[in-house]
């Protein structure tokens, strides 16, 4: 005897019984300090070994700030972070969303910095990291080709 359990009826009666995780609308570490965030606590941040801690940093300066400059070179020096083991995998994430938003309205020396990430992850020894870093490349190419 098979048992088949019914959430809902239909569609709207599912809509209707979802509900929101009462932690849901906290307010991340970083937008809790919006207004006093800085780039040298930022910074700190890159210096641990809290991988949650520095994506969320990354994450927060990709969407909250417009000094590119500042992201990708950060991004850059946290490829070679010895303290942090899965920094790189955080750089080649919020690095594939950069490119996707913000590559074609960037300057040339941002577009430089960005293929500058992109070669030092190629070189990375974690086998994963130079994968990512070729579908990095590609995205880049395609935007310039597309250009």
């Amino acid at each position: 005897m098979e048992f088949e359990d019914v959430i809902a009826a239909n569609f709207d009666e599912l809509l209707n019984k979802l509900y929101e995780d009462d932690g849901s609308n906290d307010l991340t570490e970083l937008d809790k300090f919006y207004d006093s965030y800085t780039y040298e606590e930022a910074e700190k941040f890159f210096k641990t070994d809290k991988v949650g801690i520095i994506q969320e940093a990354l994450e927060y300066f990709f969407r909250h700030d417009d000094d590119s400059t500042w992201l990708l070179t950060n991004m850059e020096q946290l490829v070679h972070s010895k303290k942090a083991d899965f920094a790189p995998h955080v750089v080649a994430e919020v690095l594939y969303k950069f490119i996707e938003s913000k590559y074609d309205t960037e300057s040339s020396e941002n577009k430089n910095l960005v293929r500058r990430v992109i070669e030092q992850l190629v070189k990375h020894s974690d086998p994963v990291i130079p994968r990512y870093a070729k579908k990095l490349q590609k995205l880049v190419d395609g935007k310039e080709n597309k250009g």
